[in-house]
């Protein structure tokens, strides 16, 4: 028996392992360490690419330029959503349609005062919705707006914001009118911010999608004529004049907000064309006996599908253009580049029966209506400033620079033009040339340019 073969059984024999500080041990790391920092960096380039590959798979167009505006999952307890009080709100409105009928002869009415009736009447309708004004509040100062996400299948253009919201807001224009009846010009004047501050979380709301966001247009649009209607009755002095004109600054429109809005309307498109061209798919692979029955060809499926991702090819563009433009004022909106419509056959007809026009939704008029209400706001800061130079010298001032820095930091700035707005003595008006200095307008925008074209805002006092 050889020495090796009677050898008993025991643990295995490793090398003695050298001295830290030896040659052998430098070289031997020095040889190890490229390996693991390749295997790190390969690590780490995977975790940054699998998430848009999976993003990506069900449609390989892409996506929007700001990647860090992607739409992301977060959990938030109801209690510090803003969208849950606002529904909460809501769903105690307490409102028929006499009052309805009532509240929108108030704010038809222009600047006057209802009568001693009809204000008791208002008063008594703004009490037994106290606790929804409430809720308003407490939407607006939630630490987080949450907007639900739509799967494909979902997928309609229906606004997670409850309608009765609009009546919520007609309620507080219908407050901060009444305070500014009984000369509560603070707390009127915080009764038609909090609408400006309600339009600016909807703007902002995580997930936010482009009905929500136009929502929130409309609802800046209410709170600031409500402001104006102030202006016109009380007797500002300067510094609160010069306080309300610096707090409404803040409620500009955000390009942040929009760029976020349009990378998350992209994702809903991209789920729903990739949705159709999935159902086409498994049509054609697991119901042939339907496809007989109603003459759809494997071709016409295939075109379908063609159709959908040209689609998204042309929206991705869209979007990107979108993004881009949010950053600047509605001057360089005639300066935007449109994709070319494309034909989408794909070099085959598609049968009556699947048809579907589709075609990636032309949004340039939602710039205008955007530049039109953070216009708007530039002439409310002014008319404020106005009404307190007024007040302090019982005359207008010649030119807007008089009201600088005493009234304003700077004169507000028209959106369409990048430069301050306009104003004039003689004609007791603060106004803007709107789209009448942007001709041609682009095609398709005719109506929209129209529509914006010599915005006027009276000085009423």
């Amino acid at each position: 028996m050889s020495a090796t073969s009677s050898r008993l059984p025991g643990p295995p024999i490793h090398p003695p392992m050298p001295h830290p500080d030896s040659p052998n041990t430098h070289t031997a790391l020095a040889r190890r360490w490229p390996r693991r920092f390749g295997w790190l960096v390969a690590m780490a380039a995977l975790a940054l690419v699998l998430p848009d590959y999976v993003s990506t798979r069900r449609s390989p167009v892409g996506g929007p330029d700001d990647a860090d505006l992607r739409v992301r999952d977060e959990v938030i307890a109801p209690p510090q959503d803003g969208l849950y009080h606002l529904r909460a709100a809501v769903a105690v409105l307490d409102l028929d349609e006499a009052d309805v009928l009532s509240l929108n002869h108030m704010l038809d009415s222009g600047s006057a005062m209802p009568d001693a009736r009809a204000r008791a009447s208002l008063e008594e309708l703004l009490d037994r919705n106290e606790l929804s004004l409430d809720g308003l509040r407490a939407s607006v100062e939630a630490p987080h707006f949450l907007m639900p996400e739509m799967s494909a299948d979902e997928f309609e253009f229906a606004p997670e914001i409850p309608l009765e919201t609009e009546q919520l807001v007609d309620l507080l224009r219908v407050r901060a009118l009444l305070l500014a009846g009984s000369a509560s010009w603070d707390p009127a004047f915080e009764s038609a911010l909090d609408i400006l501050r309600l339009a600016r979380r909807i703007e902002g709301a995580q997930r936010a999608v482009l009905t929500t966001t136009m929502m929130s247009v409309g609802y800046r649009a209410d709170g600031l004529e409500t402001l104006r209607r102030l202006v016109a009755m009380a007797p500002l002095e300067n510094q609160q004049a010069r306080r309300w004109a610096e707090d409404l600054r803040a409620y500009r429109s955000d390009p942040a907000a929009w760029k976020r809005m349009w990378a998350v309307e992209y994702q809903q498109w991209k789920s729903l064309l990739g949705w159709i061209g999935e159902r086409a798919a498994e049509e054609s692979r697991t119901r042939p006996e339907r496809l007989a029955e109603a003459e759809i060809t494997h071709a016409n499926l295939n075109a379908l599908r063609r159709e959908t991702t040209r689609t998204l090819e042309t929206f991705a563009e869209l979007t990107r253009t979108y993004q881009r433009a949010s950053d600047h004022n509605c001057e360089a909106l005639g300066e935007m580049r449109f994709p070319a419509p494309t034909d989408r056959r794909g070099g085959g007809a598609i049968a009556s029966d699947l048809a579907l026009d589709i075609n990636a939704p032309d949004y340039r008029d939602f710039f205008l209506r955007r530049c039109a209400e953070d216009t708007a706001l530039a002439a409310t800061q002014t008319l404020i400033a106005l009404r307190a130079f007024q007040h302090d010298n019982d005359r207008l001032p010649d030119v807007l620079g008089e009201l600088v820095p005493r009234y304003l930091t700077a004169i507000p700035t028209d959106a369409f033009r990048g430069e301050p707005i306009r104003y004039s003595k003689t004609d007791r008006l603060v106004f803007s040339p709107g789209t009448a200095g942007l001709e041609p307008p682009p095609e398709g925008l005719l109506a929209a340019y129209e529509a914006f074209r010599d915005l006027r805002y009276p000085i009423e006092f």
